[in-house]
């Protein structure tokens, strides 16, 4: 099993694709998967260099006493640009936090952006010509990196798309080099970089910026180094299905992440968010399967639907006060989370937040979230403690659907809607305590394992002034003969 047959079978359409075979082949795959780099213990706080590798790492209470950043690594043909968090901004998140990821930022020494592409002699002549898609406000030279081939290209507006291309004489490794004479330019989303496996490494150079689907496909891409010069990641897919991309660094000019972002990049281990970053647009990272560890922004207030489902090897995530909603999916199938903190802030966890997260242990609610939608932590199989929110009105449908851990579940005093199949298959629960005074409505069966034919051992508690409200309520009557008092 390789990467090539799980990303194909993973990039299928979502009715097409069998979730729990695709779980089962991502299980061999990371057990034998590895970088091979030479990496750095990972601890609390850990600094990576552009290819992923982890160059400096410390507890947090060792970061805390540093007096300056780790020093720059250094590498020919690339210019340093430090850190992409400061010192300051890093011990106030790690103060607060305990952990953070944090990367390097680099330019091309001379300015220029460089591509470094291979052209195999079996695909050969098929792939022998390269196109290049771009917007210039100004003057560029494009050396195709074979002798003669050389052109300039103009503009006056980053509106107009320019479509350039060249044929290469024989297969061989070529290097692209893009320089910047006069103004800027941007990669165009049609450029031939979308599904091609020729792309092997990209340096950007000065006054670039990159649009969407811009190395959507570029699945032999390993390297991607982006200055703080590039402002624009708004666009869509920039990096969808990179599946040899191991780790990437957002520079503290990007304030948005726009959506499928990274979506499929199977083989990414880090990646490093700026400090100023404001959004992750949904799916940005979708089944990136080796991902492990999340150090969201304090200014990022939506976790964008389905952004980092299906992130099988998730273990440790920072969702910061700020967040005020988990949206669809968000963490849906992270099946090796085991804890996880829903900052303060959070209002609303909507459908299938969690859904499919088999390994989560426990989850307190915090006491401003008003609403959990439909299915949001359904098919939790080991989930056995749950605390909801004071401030909870309705549980949505499913919503702890195949709990199978959960033993007893108390349910705060201001809900007033409980949805079909809300706690369905939740076997274990011995003691349900419903705290408020007017029977909530219920829908259908949600407590459908609740079988009295054979006297299953499990009861529930109502304040005492409403044992008959309950008693006769439509729904609850059905349990009338398990139906206590709460015990003072």
């Amino acid at each position: 099993m390789n990467k090539e047959t799980i990303l194909d079978y993973a990039t299928r359409t979502p009715e097409n694709t069998n979730r729990n075979v695709l779980s089962s082949m991502l299980d061999s795959f990371l057990s034998s998967s590895g970088s091979g780099a030479t990496d750095a213990p990972k601890r609390n706080v850990n600094f990576y260099d552009y290819d992923g590798t982890r160059v400096e790492s410390y507890t947090a209470e060792e970061f805390l006493t540093l007096n300056k950043m780790p020093q720059n690594p250094t590498h020919e043909g690339l210019t340093a640009q430090g850190w992409n968090w400061t010192l300051e901004e890093a011990q106030d998140y790690v103060s607060k936090y305990g952990i953070l990821e944090v990367g390097q930022m680099y330019i091309t020494d001379d300015g220029k952006t460089r591509i470094y592409i291979e052209l195999l002699e079996e695909n050969f002549p098929s792939y022998e010509t390269q196109r290049l898609g771009i917007c210039v406000n100004g003057k560029v030279e494009i050396d195709w990196g074979e002798e003669g081939a050389k052109e300039i290209v103009s503009s006056s507006s980053l509106d107009a798309l320019i479509h350039k291309s060249h044929s290469y004489s024989s297969p061989g490794k070529y290097i692209i080099t893009i320089e910047v004479l006069s103004g800027s330019f941007v990669f165009y989303y049609s450029s031939p970089f979308n599904h091609t496996t020729s792309i092997k490494e990209v340096y950007l150079g000065k006054s670039v910026d990159l649009n969407a689907s811009i190395f959507s496909g570029c699945n032999e891409l390993t390297t991607v180094t982006i200055p703080n010069t590039v402002t624009n990641f708004g666009g869509g897919s920039i990096f969808q299905y990179c599946s040899s991309l191991r780790g990437i660094t957002i520079p503290n000019s990007v304030n948005n992440i726009g959506y499928n972002g990274f979506t499929g990049c199977c083989n990414l281990e880090y990646i490093s968010f700026p400090p100023n970053l404001l959004a992750i647009n949904s799916q940005s990272f979708m089944s990136c399967y080796l991902l492990k560890t999340l150090t969201v922004p304090e200014k990022v207030t939506d976790m964008g639907s389905y952004n980092f489902a299906d992130c099988y090897s998730l273990t440790n995530i920072v969702i910061p006060e700020g967040v005020t909603m988990l949206t669809n999916g968000a963490f849906t199938g992270c099946k090796n989370i085991r804890n996880i903190v829903i900052p303060y802030s959070v209002t609303t966890i909507t459908n299938a937040a969690f859904k499919d997260c088999i390994n989560l242990r426990k989850i307190i609610i915090p006491d401003k979230v008003t609403t959990i939608d439909n299915s949001a932590f359904q098919g939790c199989e080991n989930l056995y403690f749950v605390k909801l929110s004071k401030s909870l009105t309705k549980l949505g449908a499913g919503v702890f659907n195949g709990c199978g851990r959960l033993t007893s579940v108390v349910v705060p005093e201001l809900v007033t809607e409980i949805g079909n199949k809300a706690f369905y298959n939740c076997p274990d629960v011995t003691k349900y305590t419903f705290l408020p005074t007017t029977p909530p409505t219920l829908g259908t069966d949600v407590f459908c394992d609740i079988n009295q034919e054979i006297n299953r051992a499990c009861e529930f508690y109502v304040p005492a002034e409403s044992v008959d409200a309950y008693k006769t309520a439509d729904g609850w009557k059905d349990y009338a003969n398990i139906i206590r008092a709460i015990k003072e």
